[in-house]
């Protein structure tokens, strides 16, 4: 039969040993644990703003939060933009190699065209360019078609509707389904600070200088003025689109003096291997 009294002892012991281990709690109100969660709160709240301000986890985070077809999108859009900078590039770069190649072309064709034009004149150099040519015939001609435009200028002024061109102005006259004869008319009207005797006189004086013709070569000239007659003979070499010909080009002109005005008539002719090619 079992003692009772360590039956007891050892029921006492047993919770003397529960006792020793068990840890003392103290109680806590409620407004620590509010401070508590509060500095909780706010430590949580500062990591979340250190997370968001990082670029990195930001553009991790917007790239996690977005479909794939956005991001598929947005890395098409960016390889759009590249290939046209790169075709803008490319287009500049070849209208630059057009450029020159163009400026290249003209280089070469004119090099050609004057390496031709020398061999041409040393193969088909005429043989009357010093001779002395006898143009008394052609500048009576040109003279005696002066002085009938002047016996009938009035007329003609009037024919051509000299009176209704606006001064200064200009008009255009163009015969239709014209062919031969007159192929374009001008008429010009115009204003100068001038008197009529210095506007005369400037005018005969360029009629008697007038310039020698855009050709290559020229092989005679001769110009010779009085005080009511002009005239001009040139003797040159035309080259044009290829085509190199001889061109003889006579000029007249008559000035007529009346009280209150100045006629200056000029007449000029063209002549290409004896055949007249423009008559103006």
């Amino acid at each position: 039969m079992a003692d009772p009294s360590l039956h007891q002892a050892r029921v006492t012991s047993g919770r003397s040993s529960n006792l020793s281990f068990k840890c003392p709690t103290k109680r806590k109100n409620r407004k620590e644990q509010i401070n508590e969660l509060r500095a909780l709160v706010a430590a949580l709240t500062q990591q979340i703003q250190l997370l968001n301000s990082s670029p990195v986890n930001s553009s991790i985070a917007s790239a996690e939060n977005c479909h794939p077809w956005e991001r598929i999108a947005t890395r098409q859009h960016k390889l759009r933009l590249k290939a046209e900078e790169q075709n803008a590039a490319l287009l500049r770069m070849k209208k630059i190699q057009q450029r020159e190649i163009k400026n290249f072309k003209r280089m070469f064709r004119r090099r050609i065209d004057e390496e031709l034009m020398g061999n041409r004149l040393l193969l088909r150099r005429p043989k009357h360019v010093h001779e002395l040519v006898d143009n008394s015939r052609t500048f009576a001609d040109l003279l005696r078609r002066s002085e009938e435009l002047y016996a009938s200028v009035d007329q003609i002024f009037q024919e051509k509707g000299m009176d209704k061109v606006s001064c200064p102005g200009r008009a255009c006259q163009v015969p239709q389904h014209s062919t031969i004869g007159t192929l374009a008319e001008f008429l010009d009207k115009n204003l100068v600070p001038f008197s009529v005797q210095q506007t005369a006189r400037a005018v005969w004086r360029c009629l008697g200088r007038r310039k020698i013709p855009n050709a290559d070569h020229v092989y005679a000239e001769d110009y010779q003025q009085n005080e009511d007659t002009t005239t001009s003979y040139v003797h040159f070499l035309c080259s044009v689109g290829g085509t190199v010909a001889y061109i003889q080009e006579h000029g007249a002109a008559r000035k007529f003096v009346e009280e209150n005005r100045t006629m200056i008539v000029s007449q000029m002719t063209s002549e290409l291997a004896g055949k007249e090619i423009g008559s103006f």
